[in-house]
């Protein structure tokens, strides 16, 4: 199957290696929900539809670790100042 873009992207992660693409994109909801897919040089290799927008969370975080990695550092140093002044 070859990848049509027709929703407008919520998120979009490429990674690319010598000849080949992959990417993780994530369109804007309809009446399906969020559709969640992986492509391989443009085609899908896997899709699905998310209604809960935690589950689109969790993948975005899945494929995109490093883009919150400054927000998890700053709840981890929060978390830790406060457990040794409570403690």
């Amino acid at each position: 199957m070859v990848c049509e873009r027709v929703n407008a992207m919520v998120f979009s992660k490429r990674l690319q290696s010598q000849e080949h693409v992959r990417d993780f994109v994530i369109d804007e909801a309809n009446d399906r929900g969020w559709e969640v897919r992986e492509e391989q040089d443009n085609h899908i290799v896997k899709r699905t539809w998310m209604h809960d927008w935690h589950h689109v969370e969790n993948a975005m975080m899945k494929h995109a670790p490093g883009e919150n990695w400054g927000s998890f550092v700053f709840v981890f140093l929060i978390t830790a100042a406060l457990w040794f002044d409570l403690a």
